[in-house]
């Protein structure tokens, strides 16, 4: 029994990380020492019971163990591996031969990793090299749940250079938004996708991050968005549609679907492709969000959905809405720039888009060839 064991005095590296309450019980054999049981915590909250073995003490030494946590703090975990570049090098074996091998089959009943909450995980934690491997690994994540994988290489620097990668299903998107990105809810919905991240482990995770997601959340609300906000009253949406909008400052926005890819680049969220259905209209946005200094730089089309075909007739905008022997159903375009909680909105004609934008808005929107420029009287409430 021990009130406190430095990590480094068992198979770990880290100088930094104690194990606590260690209440062991060890059995020794010729060429085995088993662990039956080893209770323990961290100070991170992780609440651990071992069971398994240290065998074969000719190289390569093997270890074995099988852990089970009612709470499981993953991040102090990986810690137990990272060392402070101050601390003196690990003790070398005098012997040669390859190295131990390792091996650790774990549960945790409930826990975080990153910041986000999850229950009911299992995963097998192995070293390749420098390379801490948690693969495969299963974790429910609320009615939802994640497959993936976490590397973290210490043969970078410190603080070690953490990878996850996987498959998220059913994920509450505010989930993603609050405890992963350490944002306020912006998006609520149902998500599913596949994603990538990397960068380094603990606070310098989102300036050093880089990575991408292929996305889909859906049945939600965009809340908090501001801009939309100011589309919508420059627009004037609710007299051209004869719509009732909800208040977007309170309410938020509901939508049926929103998709795309995102890249994450040192904090910075871009899009090329994301694309938002509604009841009432269509939306595409180009362009990028700051998630360090909470800046947004985009471009965004607006084309009405649905609605406008069942009532066009008793518009009497339609000669803005409709246009040319085509009958082209016209789109509004706005530049977004500024803080993401007041940035200044302003329509630019179609004729302003770059190639390349306007043809994203053609495969993303569904736009015809022919489309109108001049939406003034559009923005005026037809006046």
């Amino acid at each position: 029994q021990a009130r406190s064991i430095r990590a480094d005095e068992l198979i770990f590296h880290s100088d930094t990380s104690y194990l606590r309450d260690v209440d062991a019980h060890l059995e020794i054999a010729p060429d085995r020492l088993s662990f039956a049981p080893v209770t323990t915590s961290l100070d991170g909250g992780t609440r651990a019971v071992v069971l398994g073995s240290v065998s074969h003490f000719q190289p390569p030494v093997k270890v074995d163990l099988d852990i089970t946590a009612d709470y499981g703090n993953i991040d102090e975990v990986i810690g137990l591996w990272a060392r402070s570049d101050d601390a003196p090098p690990l003790a070398v074996p005098t012997h040669h031969g390859p190295p131990p091998q390792l091996l650790i089959h774990a549960k945790a009943a409930k826990g975080q990793i990153g910041g986000m909450e999850f229950q009911d995980a299992t995963g097998d934690i192995s070293l390749a090299g420098e390379t801490l491997v948690i693969h495969p690994l299963h974790a429910k994540i609320g009615p939802g749940f994640v497959d993936g994988q976490v590397l973290v290489d210490h043969s970078s620097g410190s603080p070690p250079l953490l990878s996850i990668s996987g498959h998220a299903e059913n994920i509450a998107a505010e989930v993603v938004h609050q405890q992963l990105l350490k944002q306020s809810s912006l998006i609520k919905g149902r998500l599913r996708g596949d994603f990538y991240l990397r960068g380094r482990a603990g606070s310098e995770f989102l300036p050093t991050s880089l990575g991408g997601f292929s996305i889909e959340i859906h049945h939600g609300v965009l809340r908090q968005f501001k801009f939309l906000s100011k589309v919508f009253s420059l627009l004037n949406i609710s007299q051209i549609l004869t719509l009732k909008l909800p208040d977007m400052d309170r309410e938020g926005m509901p939508f049926d679907k929103l998709s795309g890819t995102l890249r994450l680049d040192q904090g910075t969220l871009s899009s090329e492709d994301l694309f938002i259905e509604s009841n009432a209209m269509n939306l595409s946005l180009i362009g990028k969000l700051n998630l360090v200094d909470h800046q947004v730089d985009a471009v965004m089309g607006v084309k009405p959905l649905r609605t406008v075909d069942k009532i066009i007739t008793k518009i009497p905008l339609a000669g803005w809405i409709l246009a040319g022997d085509q009958k082209a159903l016209i789109t509004a375009q706005f530049t977004i720039k500024g803080p993401v909680a007041n940035p200044e909105v302003v329509p630019i004609p179609i004729s302003s888009l770059s190639g390349q934008v306007l043809g994203i808005f053609r495969r993303v929107l569904g736009l015809p060839g022919k489309m109108v420029d001049d939406v003034g009287g559009l923005l005026q409430g037809g006046k």
